[in-house]
């Protein structure tokens, strides 16, 4: 009799407990606001061993409630874990990513119990070089057939490196003396190290793009350290994708009747608003290039560093990045600013233990600079001013060049 009380008792205390879950839940959801957006962040790797396993992506959701925004972290997980397989080739890679990228953009616009809700995607990678590499071509056409044009990265490096004289006739082969007797015994010459990276001749062998130069990026898109990341994000993510995503800001697209219609002429300054606010509405994919380091400059967060090689090179620099981790992501749950001019703010939520976890023990911080190039994405299509970077101010080299956002 007793165990034939108890059960319906147990039956009631469990339906409360649901309940109580669901309106807790919900009361959450509520407070957060309606979904605007659904924003991807992306740590690009151009590594032709790696590329699946460095290549980490934040999911997130972006609401509204007033002039609040809260952008939610779902999850971070690398190109690996989206595929089941071990993709080492940066090419299959990107293969498996631009899938996963438009399946979202599928489930984002054609969902048929809700409004279409826009679709962010912030690749920490440039989509771009400076424009002299790609006149009198629209960038456009020179992104779709980007990988016709360059091969391989060495190729796309070679084109958008000017090499001097003397650098070439110092790496050809030097040829052995007619009397030498024996290879064995001539000295080798030790190879000549082209400096790409010395500051003094970076402007004439490596030009920068006019927002490299503002944002006081210290490499250019081609440089020793870029290049083959450069080369795989365009020709595996922003060439083929062109068609599918507005490309920010060169490959704007506007609305005509009921049809996307890529912009036929370069934006200029007095245009740029009206044409990018259609460009730009909610049913629209954006993917642009967002950079986690200039988030942080923009911030005043860029020091102390945050990334560590790992305990055994250094523990002391370890453990003190690692408690900047922890101090970043408190950062962010406070709201920082979304713009370098404007008055909004934009707090960011991380709902579990695993996934603080996730970022705060990643020594080499790939995955919370995942989350920062979604912040970043977030944050620049707030702004009134948007494809303006987050200055404020348009430029005509961005219809060519694109811009770095933060």
């Amino acid at each position: 009799m007793v165990r034939d009380v108890l059960q319906p008792e147990r039956k009631r205390k469990s339906s409360r407990v649901i309940g109580n879950i669901a309106k807790k839940k919900k009361s959450q959801s509520e407070q957060l606001g309606s979904l605007v957006a659904r924003v991807v962040g992306v740590d690009f790797s151009g590594s032709s061993t790696d590329a699946g396993k460095l290549i980490l992506v934040a999911e997130c959701k972006l609401f509204s409630e007033r002039d609040a925004w809260t952008l939610v972290v779902d999850r971070v997980r690398s190109v690996n874990a989206m595929s089941g397989n071990v993709e080492k080739n940066p090419t299959e890679a990107c293969k498996v990513l631009r899938a996963a990228l438009l399946g979202l953009k599928t489930e984002c616009l054609n969902d048929v119990n809700a409004k279409p809700i826009q679709l962010i995607v912030g690749v920490d990678s440039p989509p771009s070089v400076a424009a002299q590499f790609i006149s009198p071509l629209s960038w456009r056409d020179w992104a779709k057939t980007f990988s016709a044009r360059y091969p391989a990265p060495e190729a796309f490096r070679t084109a958008t490196t000017h090499i001097p004289p003397k650098a070439l006739a110092a790496e050809s082969k030097p040829k052995l003396p007619s009397s030498s007797p024996s290879l064995k015994k001539v000295k080798k010459t030790p190879p000549v190290t082209r400096k790409f990276d010395s500051m003094a001749t970076a402007v004439e062998l490596e030009p920068k793009r006019e927002t490299d130069i503002l944002a006081k990026v210290p490499f250019a898109p081609q440089n020793l350290r870029m290049f083959r990341q450069t080369y795989h994000a365009i020709a595996g993510l922003y060439g083929p994708l062109v068609d599918e995503f507005t490309v920010v800001p060169c490959g704007l697209r506007e609305l005509r009747g009921n049809s996307l219609t890529q912009v036929e002429k370069p934006l200029k300054l007095q245009e740029c608003p009206a044409v990018v606010l259609k460009a730009c509405r909610e049913n629209q994919a954006l993917l642009f290039e967002s950079c986690p380091a200039s988030v942080l400059k923009r911030l005043g967060l860029y020091k102390p560093p945050y990334k560590s090689k790992g305990q055994k090179m250094d523990a002391a620099a370890h453990e003190a990045a690692f408690r900047r981790r922890q101090q970043l992501l408190k950062i962010l749950e406070k709201g920082v600013a979304t713009t370098g001019t404007g008055n909004g703010v934009l707090k960011v939520v991380f709902p579990d233990v695993p996934l603080r976890h996730q970022l705060v023990d990643d020594a080499g911080a790939d995955a919370l600079d995942a989350v920062l190039a979604a912040v970043g994405a977030a944050c620049a299509t707030r702004s009134p001013k948007f494809p303006s970077p987050s200055d404020g101010c348009w430029r005509d080299a961005y219809n060519v060049e694109a811009c770095v956002y933060c």
